[in-house]
């Protein structure tokens, strides 16, 4: 939807555009549910309604929001982990390292008093000498008389040593943010894989329609996350006109308004007349019977003769001119006839000639060419022979003129027609690479509003080639939007 500006165009708008620009206003103005743009509309949205097509004021209440964040939070929560959360500067992800390293520092800080006895007790000197006595202090000294075990290296205090300083643990390569992970026989420094990126919903999308080819197919890219999908090849997929050659034809004709077929038997019809009083047979009768006629004494060789006195066809003898020849007629002249000759005209009279004959079925014939263009018929006079040329339907661009009743879907390809009407209730489909509608005036959509290309920014990103003037309704923004010729902008 474009509006021509005075001030763009430098000159007086023409009446065509100023037509236009109210078109187009009006296009624009019936998108909106007029009714309520009256009184104070202070503090309400817009937004779209799916029901009525219609964009709708609303006051925006707590159980809108309620009810739309309780329900998108909980479905969306619970499709996210923590790989869907960046890593902020405060709290910041749990790692064994960062674990390690935290427990280290804050165990550095404390000691037993920082810790509530529970069923495991404190360590006491008076629990020990107790402990000693009950376990036999003569085992305590003959310990003890093996040496001073201050001296023999034992662990005595954890806060000096290091992580590291395991058997199976190699800190090897250890810098900030890396993490200890197990190779199968020891601990060893490795990368933090809990952050990576993972894909969402958004991060999938279906480019533009690649062209049809064979049976079709679909294929994806996992470096861009687009799907393209392949169209079969229907072009050679052409309807000849023929009932035959379509499948899935219906066998009966239930359902089409008869309920029965007629099988040929007068006694199987429905709300006939009564025949009893009518004449049935001819046979029984005689011309005698006719109201008009008297010929009841008849005799060899009499005729039937109207009597206009009684109004009847009665018998009388036959009056008629006796026997004559050919010869005797004015304009027919007989010399010498011999057999097989025929009477023949020669411009003034009939006189006996002999027979040139006519043709034969035998004198005819049919050639057939091979397919071009939308086929023809001829006819050589001298040679009796037709010639016939199919219509070069390979290309699936024939034109057909007629109107098919069936409940079948049907496919067409390459269809070139002054009027394509389509009456019902389901749905027509066009699939090519551009479509094209070519109007002296302008394309109208009657009864229904007419919608645009709807798509999210990253599909809309993943035209090809977008050309200038090319819109379409962004879900991700909820805007018209159109291609300037550089990059996609708003249009309201």
């Amino acid at each position: 939807m474009t509006v021509v500006l005075r001030r763009d165009t430098g000159t007086a708008l023409t009446y065509d555009q100023l037509d236009d620009n109210f078109v187009d206003y009006t296009t624009f103005r019936d998108k909106f549910v007029q009714t309520q743009w009256i009184g104070s509309n202070n503090g309400k949205i817009l937004y779209f309604n799916n029901a009525t097509g219609k964009i709708e004021l609303k006051t925006l209440t707590s159980d809108d929001l309620s009810a739309g964040f309780s329900t998108n939070f909980a479905s969306s929560f619970a499709t996210r982990t923590t790989d869907d959360l960046s890593e902020g500067s405060t709290n910041l992800y749990y790692t064994s390292a960062r674990a390690n390293a935290d427990f280290d520092i804050r165990l550095a800080t404390r000691s037993t008093t920082n810790l509530v006895e529970g069923s495991r007790l404190y360590y006491t000197n008076d629990r020990v000498d107790a402990r000693i006595v009950n376990a036999g202090s003569n085992n305590w000294n003959t310990a003890y008389g093996w040496g001073n075990h201050a001296t023999a290296g034992y662990l005595t205090d954890i806060t000096a040593q290091t992580i590291g300083s395991l058997s199976n643990v190699d800190t090897t390569g250890a810098v900030n943010g890396k993490i200890l992970k197990y190779n199968g026989t020891n601990w060893v420094v490795a990368d933090d894989a809990s952050g990576a990126a993972s894909i969402t919903l958004s991060d999938l999308s279906v480019g533009p329609n690649a062209l049809a080819s064979g049976s079709g197919g679909i294929s994806y890219d996992n470096t861009t996350g687009v799907f393209t999908y392949t169209p079969p090849d229907l072009s050679g997929a052409t309807f000849d006109g023929q009932w035959s050659s379509l499948t899935g034809t219906p066998t009966t004709i239930a359902g089409y308004g008869i309920t029965d077929a007629f099988n040929g038997d007068y006694n199987a019809l429905s709300n006939t007349p009564d025949l009893s009083n009518y004449l049935t047979n001819l046979n029984s009768e005689s011309i005698n019977t006719l109201s008009n006629v008297d010929a009841s004494d008849a005799v060899n060789g009499q005729v039937l003769k109207y009597n206009a006195s009684t109004g009847n066809w009665e018998a009388e003898n036959d009056a008629g001119m006796t026997a004559v020849a050919l010869t005797d007629i004015s304009d027919v002249t007989i010399t010498l006839p011999t057999t097989g000759q025929v009477l023949k005209y020669n411009g003034a009279s009939w006189v006996n000639d002999t027979d040139s004959g006519g043709i034969a079925l035998s004198d005819l014939s049919v050639t057939v060419l091979s397919a071009s263009g939308n086929g023809n018929l001829s006819y050589d006079n001298t040679t009796g022979v037709f010639t016939f040329t199919p219509a070069d339907t390979s290309g699936g661009g024939s034109s057909y003129d007629q109107s098919l009743n069936t409940t079948d879907s049907v496919e067409f390809a390459g269809v070139t027609t002054s009027s394509f009407t389509v009456n019902g209730s389901g749905t027509v489909n066009f699939s090519a690479t551009d479509l094209t509608f070519t109007a002296s005036n302008r394309a109208k959509v009657n009864g229904a509003p007419f919608r645009l290309a709807r798509m999210t920014t990253t599909e809309r990103d993943a035209i090809a080639s977008p050309e200038g003037g090319d819109m379409i309704f962004n879900t991700t923004t909820s805007k018209f939007q159109g291609y300037n010729g550089t990059s996609w902008v708003d249009l309201h």
